[in-house]
């Protein structure tokens, strides 16, 4: 379990990988060989629940869609 820290908020993530695929030098369009699941709090009582389904992890295009999840928290206004 990792850490979030963003614009105030705070929540949690998870890698996982599926093992029947691992071998697997190529996947089809339905597979998915890493889920990226996670929570991040957008206020005190509400939070968004993330699933990213992707066949590498760490690349530019996967950073780039972790980056759009993030983009659904704003700041929060209590942190002066």
């Amino acid at each position: 379990m990792k850490c979030l820290n963003v614009k105030g908020w705070y929540g949690w993530y998870t890698v996982l990988k599926d093992k029947k695929l691992a071998k697997k030098l190529k996947t089809s369009d339905y597979e998915f060989m890493y889920i990226t699941r996670g929570i991040i709090r957008l206020s005190p009582d509400s939070a968004l629940g993330f699933s990213l389904m992707t066949n590498e992890i760490n690349t530019k295009k996967y950073k780039k869609l972790f980056r759009h999840i993030k983009s659904y928290v704003k700041a929060r206004k209590d942190l002066t």
